[in-house]
């Protein structure tokens, strides 16, 4: 491996934390739209950087991200329960998914399946109160590591969100 050259690069390219990201940038800067693969690239390795720190803590619960996530949303539902269907489409989980990680939550005694009142053919995910007590305890533990974002304030953590809510499923 070769040392890496002093950049002499201003702007956009040198602003970048990121070597990684810097050499994105750099590879990519004759597509149409090189900020926007930087930007997505920068998604892409946030998320990753992101739900390790958070699964490192949530795995001393015997916890992933997506099972805590269902619990978190369960948890903040009217009545503790919401249809599969409607845990999918909020979750963006594929069906597969969705399965194995409801089952692995219904194993564990934290939700259980009910039948929907409203539609025979539904299926309900229903939190109990150990699934309750987990995932605010869960919350606890993600709040100390300052959910995964401690190199961000409070500031740049809001502008982010803010960000980032404009990218949604169409």
């Amino acid at each position: 491996m070769t040392p890496r050259k002093a950049s002499t690069e201003t702007g956009f390219g040198a602003d970048l934390e990121s070597p990684r990201l810097r050499q994105v940038h750099q590879h990519f800067g004759s597509v149409r739209s090189p900020r926007r693969v930087v930007g997505s690239a920068a998604v892409f390795r946030a998320n990753k950087i992101v739900t390790a720190r958070m699964d490192a803590v949530l795995g001393e619960l015997d916890l992933t991200t997506a099972r805590y996530e269902l619990l978190g949303l369960l948890d903040n539902t009217d009545g503790g329960k919401q249809s599969l269907g409607e845990l999918g489409r909020t979750t963006l989980y594929h069906p597969a998914t969705m399965t194995y990680t409801i089952d692995g939550l219904e194993k564990r005694g934290l939700i259980t399946r009910v039948p929907d009142p409203t539609d025979r053919r539904a299926v309900m995910a229903e939190i109990t109160a150990a699934g309750r007590k987990l995932v605010r305890q869960a919350t606890k533990l993600l709040d100390q590591i300052d959910w995964g974002l401690s190199e961000l304030s409070e500031g740049e953590a809001t502008t982010l969100a803010i960000l980032l809510s404009k990218i949604h499923p169409a």
